[in-house]
């Protein structure tokens, strides 16, 4: 019996890491892309309009999330239990968010009237507003297809949308440098023609939902969907709510240079995005069937996030200053220095980012949410105190004070309702292998000016330090290994 159960343990886990493998080998194709097109976009704008750009992008997101009614999440959640009635959630998903859509979108055209821009900044915003309905769309596949367990389709998706944004960002970069409106054109266009592309992909089966479609079904969803709807809000007010007071407080210059760090920082959370999105169908399926089952399997994902988060903030922070130069060039050196601290908030998310999907998945989204307001209030506080003294620093300082608090409540609010991960556990090793690598990283820098070179150096004795401290398991060595034959399996396929 306790061998079947061992069994059971590592064969979940081997089953979200390899989903994860595949969701991880396209997400890094899609990061890449976009962290191309945001490195391309910002040098060829001005510091003041890629804030503008920037600024526009999270006004235009809170009104896209809006537009979700928060369908995404419960669309997985659904569609992993009731299988067979995925295509009906996914009809009403899209049915919804294309009413949802056109009068956000209508909305939009009198907010930017009322603003009183430039006719370039209004052009802009109009714009990037048509990506509300395209990008709803691609999200509500996406959601559907993960909800099957299906995450690298999922994930070709979303990828897609970054290459075709960069396609397009660089054909109008050939005729236009330095202005808002054609790269802003080029960012909807991306968007569009992923959507189009996906919706043709799923045109079947949207179809064959329409028919079992009922109004009573769609407004049940929407129900059960609204408190996805307050997560999502918060999250995303949690991590874009700087922008909004720099913007306010400090002008476009001042999001501009915030905006340059915090896009590397997003571009480099592909490992818990993957994690996270493969583990939830998974989690929601254990948690109504086996919670021991579950606990097991979340801390051997949360081994694997400590395995690679904690030397990986190490990385950044030593080396923020090559990075920045690197992606954008040396007019950007300001973001350095806030690249550098938000390094920390980053480590802090690859810790505690599976503790809200488990909640989710319990059906304790309701837990989730209040920790994300606690966060959200917590991050609005010290931005009106340290913005107005510190400007950029004050925002990053914000985001790293906020991830404390937000990753000391996840693991509370876990232990309190659903089950308590001895974290602390396997913590100790990972991090002393983390620091010694640091401490060769230093003294490495002062004789090896390639960034590349120092990651690899960095990366190698990294390796051999977790052998020596032996915080490496027998489980670690198979997880490890199903993935990489599941991405080497995908190459070849492709190939």
């Amino acid at each position: 019996m306790e061998e079947n159960i061992l069994i059971d343990e590592i064969t979940e886990g081997v089953r979200v890491v390899k989903n994860s493998a595949l969701v991880m080998l396209f997400q890094v194709v899609g990061r890449i892309f976009g962290i191309l097109t945001t490195a391309l976009i910002a040098r060829s704008l001005s510091k003041a309009n890629f804030g503008i750009f920037s600024l526009f992008l999270t006004i235009i997101g809170f009104m896209a999330l809006a537009s979700t009614l928060g369908l995404d999440q419960l669309t997985v959640r659904e569609v992993a239990r009731f299988r067979d009635a995925g295509d009906k959630v996914l009809a009403a998903a899209v049915a919804t968010k294309l009413v949802i859509s056109a009068l956000l979108i209508v909305a939009s055209v009198f907010v930017g009237f009322l603003a009183d821009w430039s006719p370039e900044k209004l052009a802009t915003f109009l714009i990037l507003a048509t990506t509300i309905l395209f990008g709803g769309l691609i999200n509500s596949l996406s959601s559907y297809l993960y909800g099957f367990e299906k995450l690298a389709h999922g994930s070709i998706i979303t990828a897609s949308q970054s290459f075709f944004i960069l396609g397009f960002s660089l054909f109008a970069l050939h005729f236009w440098i330095g202005q808002l409106v054609p790269f802003s054109t080029a960012y909807a266009a991306g968007v569009a023609t992923s959507s189009i592309i996906a919706m043709l992909w799923v045109m079947p089966k949207l179809l064959e939902g329409f028919k079992q479609l009922d109004r009573q079904f769609v407004f049940s969803l929407i129900k059960q969907a609204l408190p996805f709807l307050g997560l999502a809000f918060s999250l995303f007010a949690y991590y874009k709510v700087n922008i909004l007071v720099l913007a306010k407080l400090k002008g476009p210059e001042a999001v501009g240079i915030y905006s340059a760090s915090f896009r590397v920082i997003e571009s480099l959370l592909f490992l818990p995005a993957a994690l996270t999105g493969a583990l939830f169908p998974t989690a929601s399926r254990l948690a109504a069937t086996s919670s021991g089952l579950l606990e097991k399997t979340h801390t051997q994902i949360l081994r694997i996030l400590a395995i690679i988060g904690i030397p990986g903030t190490t990385v950044l922070f030593l080396l923020s200053d090559k990075i920045i130069i690197l992606l954008y060039g040396a007019k950007w050196q300001a973001s350095v220095l806030p690249l550098r601290v938000m390094a920390w908030a980053w480590g802090l998310i690859f810790l505690n980012c599976t503790v809200p999907v488990i909640l989710n998945a319990a059906n304790k989204a309701k837990i989730t949410l209040k920790v994300v307001i606690a966060g959200v209030s917590s991050n609005v506080i010290l931005c009106l105190f340290l913005i107005p003294r510190y400007g950029v620093l004050g925002a990053s300082i914000a985001t790293v004070a906020t991830e404390v608090l937000n990753t000391f409540l996840f693991f509370q609010m876990i232990k309190k309702h659903v089950y308590r991960i001895r974290f602390f556990s396997f913590f100790g090793r990972i991090f002393f292998a983390s620091l010694l690598m640091g401490c060769g990283l230093i003294i490495a820098r002062q004789w090896i000016a390639n960034i590349w070179s120092l990651v690899i150096i960095a990366m190698s004795a990294y390796s051999v330090l977790l052998l020596l401290v032996k915080a490496l398991r027998p489980e670690d060595g198979e997880l490890l290994r199903e993935a990489l034959i599941a991405v080497l399996g995908r190459s070849r396929m492709r190939a």
